[in-house]
């Protein structure tokens, strides 16, 4: 429900009833839950008591919950929306599988990520962006989600939208289009004290081998490459909002000929999988072959853009492989490793 405290009162506490996990990506995803829960928080929030990242709350929502399960009992805050409703608990979400509980982080997505870091010498606060074909420059409820209770630190990073809406809303975690033919410029807020040594950087880009994220400083009109090394700056003022600072991201590919596309695939090890990472067109076909020229495998893209394929699974045994994206009449041949 709603209570009337202007900052808490829409907080809920709530946890798994079951003596089973439960799916949490699920468990946002269902329709009487994304209905009841604010907009701007349509997420799962969970208290690790840990701020040396700038932030109390681990905040799980569609955009990089998929594989995580609730532990029995365990608990979380959710937001509620202004009329409330009764919050669904579906059978159908339990499982018997699942780990201690969420809060470590263990548990990582294929999805384009990128943790934003702002640190100095004994602090770091952090933020993060996701790239889904779900998202867009505006809110996307259970994909972008604010701060707990729209709190910051007088250390913390954070952003705003894209598209400028809900200006007063700090955002924990942001998702954006996959199409990024067109530069996306996204306002980084920033909380310090006056002070040297700063810095701000990518902590993990490794799924955005082919975007190009840059931070422009509007104090100084700078533009550094954060996937090449950190931005280090200095402030002779405090810094409160989200106005010397903007994330510019952009396809690193331009728009060209069938075989620049093709020569920018690259095959990435990530979380003990091995993901086909590159610019697609529903149109490709992705071939993967074993060491004798056998045809192990076939995929469609689902989607034309930026994006991650897996092409890893259980049931190939160890060794070599290739993988081969076929795309009007040129192809384009990785090979792999599967330990």
């Amino acid at each position: 429900n709603l209570g009337s405290h202007n900052t808490y009162g829409k907080w809920n506490l709530v946890g798994n009833p079951f003596p089973t996990y439960l799916d949490l990506n699920g468990f946002i995803d269902d329709n009487d839950n994304t209905a009841i829960l604010d907009p701007l928080n349509t997420a799962v929030y969970a208290y690790d008591g840990d701020d040396t990242d700038g932030s109390n709350w681990d905040i799980y929502n569609l955009a990089n919950s998929t594989g995580i399960k609730i532990a029995p009992g365990q608990a979380f805050f959710v937001a509620s929306s202004s009329g409330g409703g009764n919050l669904t608990f579906n059978t159908s979400r339990q499982t018997i599988t699942g780990g201690d509980d969420f809060l470590p982080n263990l548990w990582q997505t294929p999805d384009a990520h990128a943790v934003i870091n702002l640190k100095n010498t004994d602090q770091v606060s952090s933020t993060d962006l996701y790239i889904n074909s779900n998202g867009s420059l505006g809110l996307d409820p259970g994909y972008d989600a604010g701060t707990y209770a729209n709190e910051s630190s007088d250390f913390s990073l954070y952003t705003k939208l894209a598209d400028g809406s809900y200006p007063d809303t700090k955002f924990a975690i942001q998702t954006i289009a996959d199409d990024l033919s067109q530069t996306v410029v996204i306002p980084l807020g920033v909380h310090i004290n006056a002070g040297t040594g700063y810095s701000i950087a990518l902590d993990d880009n490794t799924l955005l081998e082919l975007v190009r994220v840059y931070l422009k400083d509007n104090a100084t009109g700078a533009f550094t490459l954060l996937n090449d090394g950190a931005y280090f700056f200095e402030t002779d003022v405090d810094l409160e909002g989200a106005l010397r600072f903007e994330l510019h991201l952009s396809d690193q590919v331009t728009l060209g000929t069938p075989d620049e596309y093709l020569t920018s695939f690259k095959t990435v090890y990530h979380n003990d999988q091995v993901l086909l990472v590159g610019v697609f067109q529903s149109e490709d076909t992705i071939e993967i072959y074993d060491l004798m020229g056998r045809l192990i495998q076939e995929y469609r893209p689902e989607q034309n853009g930026f994006g991650t394929l897996v092409i890893s699974d259980q049931s190939k045994a160890s060794g070599i492989y290739i993988v081969r994206i076929n795309r009007e009449g040129t192809h384009q041949s990785l090979k792999f490793l599967i330990d």
